[in-house]
């Protein structure tokens, strides 16, 4: 699924950070205790809605997320 951003979600800034997997669950409970501030979470599509993860990202200190396919797709 593509969708495109609001506005207030496009912002300039350094895209070089590291990279955490953390599979499906992007949640603030998943995330507590994950080294993933200023890093990039990468995750596989949960079904759950991507304004709760990017939310959850967001919260967690994390520069933003990267979503790719889940393995049943």
């Amino acid at each position: 699924d593509y969708y495109l951003p609001l506005p207030r979600d496009l912002i300039d800034f350094d895209v070089d950070a590291r990279v955490v997997f953390v599979g499906a669950d992007v949640t603030a409970a998943a995330l507590d205790g994950l080294d993933v501030a200023g890093a990039w979470i990468l995750c596989t599509d949960s079904g759950d809605r991507a304004g709760r993860r990017r939310i959850a990202a967001r919260r967690a200190g994390a520069r933003g997320l990267v979503e790719m396919p889940a393995p049943d797709y």
